[in-house]
């Protein structure tokens, strides 16, 4: 739909102020068809690294209601950086706080699901995520909110809790 329109479009060239019409250029074949992008909201922007289990509900709840987000195409809940501080179990896994966030991460991702949605989460290629950086949350330990090192690790544990988009920082 683009390329038609891009190329059924006329291109207007400025000279000295004045408009001039530029001859439209064909497309060429064949042409494809582009999927539409994903759209989905992302709890950064309204949260920062201030987010929990209860705001999170609360926000799910009204992107799946009639008339929000999800009325209108957006099919992915992203809970961004801030859920996570950088504890690791002795194997290596990530841990939650469980008073943050009650049943773990697989309950989130669950009840993202249960609102016909597809769930998203945030993680950091690095040592550290940034979420630590102007909010409310401090870092744990200083260096360990990111998954260098533990990157398989990390993409399984994603994968078991139900998440089905990983946002890499």
């Amino acid at each position: 739909m683009i390329a038609r329109i891009l190329t059924a479009a006329t291109a207007l060239t400025v000279f000295g102020g004045e408009a001039t019409a530029a001859p439209s250029v064909a497309a060429s074949a064949p042409q494809i068809k582009v999927p539409a992008p994903v759209l989905g909201w992302a709890s950064w922007n309204a949260f920062a690294s201030s987010i929990n289990f209860e705001i999170l509900k609360t926000q799910v709840d009204a992107y799946a209601a009639p008339g929000g987000l999800k009325d209108a195409g957006y099919t992915y809940f992203n809970l961004d950086d801030g859920w996570w501080q950088g504890a690791r179990d002795a194997a290596g896994n990530m841990v939650v706080n469980e008073t943050e966030w009650p049943g773990g991460m697989k309950a989130v991702a669950d009840y993202i699901h249960s609102k016909g949605l597809k769930a998203g989460i945030y993680t950091d290629a690095g040592a550290s995520g940034c979420g630590y950086l102007n909010t409310t949350r401090p870092q744990s330990d200083g260096m360990t909110a990111g998954m260098r090192g533990h990157e398989l690790r990390d993409a399984k544990q994603f994968q078991n809790w139900g998440f089905d988009f990983v946002k890499v920082d």
